[in-house]
């Protein structure tokens, strides 16, 4: 939410005093490439453009935030299910616990049968926590990717006015909606994955 991070506050109060500029600027433009008839940028074709984009400019949060808390909201209705992990890590517990028990006291066969059931338990663990790692990777450098999109936002609503620049601006959404979605991604496999987890509770 811009509204509760200083961070994007900060940077927003920059790049909207940058883009305000810059529309005056590109107004001035148009003026002048109307009076010499530059092809493709006459006030009329422009004009309807430029007066959206200075109201989107001073609405740039809003609108990011709207398409990023759609995002949230799929991304937590996954992610508030992985109740199998807490779970997994009850079961390792009792497993290790019965492990040692079994290499402790029991026969050679046993103890053979514990280092094996052992080594098991450790690779899938091991598995499971570099799954963990990258899911955690993911979801920081997606919000840290986030930030930085809708401080630029204000910038990249005004490179959509002339026809130059309008495919930065079409960059910019694409970045925007990878990064936003990419979360709901992975809170669908991290969803998965847990129902796997349940099924190799069953096997130790």
């Amino acid at each position: 939410n811009p509204g509760s991070n200083p961070v994007i506050d900060v940077g927003l109060s920059v790049t909207q005093g940058f883009a305000n500029m810059i529309l005056v600027l590109v107004l001035v433009f148009i003026a002048l490439a109307t009076i010499l008839r530059v092809a493709g940028y006459e006030i009329k074709k422009l004009l309807p453009t430029f007066i959206l984009v200075a109201l989107l400019v001073n609405f740039a949060p809003l609108l990011v935030g709207l398409i990023v808390d759609a995002s949230n909201i799929a991304m937590n209705y996954f992610v508030s299910g992985l109740t199998q992990f807490t779970a997994w890590v009850d079961q390792m517990g009792s497993v290790w616990s019965g492990v040692l028990t079994v290499a402790g006291f029991g026969s050679i066969e046993a103890a053979r049968s514990a280092l094996f059931y052992s080594a098991a338990v450790a690779i899938f663990s091991f598995f499971i926590g570099i799954a963990f790692l990258t899911y955690a990777l993911i979801f920081i450098v997606r919000y840290v990717v986030i930030w930085i999109l809708t401080i630029l936002a204000p910038l990249a609503f005004v490179l959509y006015i002339l026809p130059a620049t309008r495919g930065l601006t079409k960059k910019w959404w694409e970045q925007l909606v990878q990064w936003s979605f990419i979360g709901v991604t992975a809170g669908f496999f991290l969803y998965l994955s847990s129902f796997v987890i349940a099924g190799a509770r069953d096997w130790f």
